[in-house]
């Protein structure tokens, strides 16, 4: 393993900031820890890095027992979200910063730094300063001087958190790309579950200093251990199961947690079609009179507010662009533009009332 941490607790003042928390990352690995503020993740990655000790528990490295070990011994590279980049220094030479330190050549420090700016793509920026650059060319160039050492692990703390939400996405894309270019194992520390779900091979996800559970993006979203995951992670439904028919309909598709007996369900396995009848009409097991009451739109998801009638609560759903465009206008000839649905000339589709039918 690359990292091991064994029974890590950190108190501040009474409050525990860890607890007994045990975990092995694998070599290689793009791990991201999520949690909401406070759960413990950048206490973890601060006690893995060497800036903050342990209260009790012990820190592995690649074999080594790294508990007392000093920052420089440790072989980490490590990236802050506000970049921490030195002003005064042009882009060449905060690359090569690290490579000074450790007393490399003069030959090997401009093959390594002229490598790197060709990796991040800035290599007309080489005699620029940090200020004529933009946050994601910065962020950029933190991530080149935290790897220009050549470290066994890399540590990044919230690196897109001061970036706006297109930057970010073009960043964590170009962090997947350069982590197959660069393999090294990489812990990733973010609040955005979306950005972990989609940059990570594997989540650890936090709560009140404690790991609740370790597993694939995959593994977390179709099987989270514990109500507080299937809320955290995704988009989730809480279901009352008041009557039969709820029970009935919900039943296949849905988990339930200790001391809950309400169904937790992820927004899948269910389709929307046109009412007909009215809502006289005697519906099947399988479905569902609900009506919409709120619609988002998303880049190809449009996502929905559905109110059950039978019981008056409500059923966050998912679908595609096309088949809600196909759904709320069925007899139009459409066009091929994406955002044609929002224009006013369309139905919106709020207050209309639709089946909710249960995929076999």
């Amino acid at each position: 393993m690359s990292i091991l941490i064994e029974n890590v607790s950190k108190k501040f003042g009474t409050t525990y900031a860890l607890k007994n928390v045990n975990l092995e990352i694998g070599s290689g690995s793009l791990t991201a820890l999520v949690g909401p503020s406070g759960s413990g993740k950048s206490t973890l990655l601060r006690i893995i890095a060497g800036f903050e000790n342990s209260d009790n528990g012990r820190v592995w490295l690649f074999g080594n027992d790294a508990t007392k070990q000093t920052i420089e011994n440790r072989e980490i590279g490590f990236v802050f979200q506000n970049y921490a980049l030195f002003p005064n220094l042009t882009v060449w030479e905060n690359i090569a910063f690290g490579l000074k330190i450790k007393k490399v050549s003069t030959k090997r420090i401009t093959e390594r730094v002229k490598e790197l700016l060709e990796l991040i793509q800035l290599e007309s920026f080489a005699d620029a300063y940090p200020h004529q650059l933009s946050g994601g060319q910065r962020q950029r160039v933190a991530l080149a001087r935290a790897i220009a050492i050549e470290p066994k692990l890399l540590l990044l703390d919230e690196p897109f958190g001061a970036l706006d939400p297109k930057v970010r996405k073009d960043l964590r894309n170009w962090l997947k790309q350069l982590h197959s270019q660069v393999p090294l194992t990489t812990l990733l520390v973010t609040h955005d579950q979306q950005e972990a779900m989609e940059v990570a091979d594997q989540l650890v996800v936090f709560s009140n200093g404690k790991v609740e559970q370790f597993g694939t993006p995959k593994e977390i979203y179709d099987s989270p251990a514990t109500e507080f995951i299937m809320n955290f992670i995704g988009q989730s439904n809480k279901i009352s199961t008041q009557s039969s028919k709820i029970q009935e309909f919900f039943k296949t598709n849905s988990q339930t947690f200790a001391n809950s007996v309400d169904y937790a369900i992820r927004p899948h396995g269910y389709y929307l079609t046109q009412e007909s009848g009215g809502v006289q009409k005697i519906l099947s097991e399988k479905q569902l009179a609900v009506e919409i009451q709120k619609i988002v739109y998303g880049e190809s998801l449009v996502k929905l507010d559905l109110l059950v009638l039978e019981t008056q609560q409500i059923f966050k759903y998912q679908t595609s662009r096309k088949l809600f465009e196909k759904l709320i206008a069925p007899n139009e000839n459409y066009r091929e533009q994406t955002n044609f649905v929002l224009s006013s000339e369309w139905p919106s589709g709020l207050g209309k009332r639709f089946i909710l039918t249960k995929k076999d």
